[in-house]
């Protein structure tokens, strides 16, 4: 089972999640700016995320106020794109924000 599955296993039909599991959290929260995708669903934001940064999130508003920030502008990148951003653009956006 990939990180992701066993991260967010259970809760497909949750609109916001935050979920500790050991050593990862679960994130998921709807688009900040209330993007929808083509059939007009507003677009839901995943993460598994690990390391420090997940000792400053408690809530799914902790998440919003933590994370959007570091990957806000490569979501922005790529709105008019077909595809999601890869998880490799995420990342090294994170790790930019962190070395910042």
């Amino acid at each position: 089972m990939s990180a992701y599955d066993s991260a967010f296993v259970g809760a497909e039909n949750e609109a916001t999640l935050c979920r500790r599991s050991g050593k990862q959290l679960a994130l998921r929260f709807p688009d900040p700016l209330g993007r929808t995708d083509a059939a007009g669903r507003i677009i839901p934001h995943d993460f598994v995320l690990t390391g420090h940064v997940i000792n400053a999130i408690n809530t799914v508003a902790d998440g919003i106020q933590t994370i959007w920030p570091l990957v806000a502008g490569v979501y922005a990148e790529v709105w008019e794109d077909e595809k999601p951003p890869s998880v490799a653009a995420i990342q090294a956006s994170m790790i930019r924000h962190e070395r910042a």
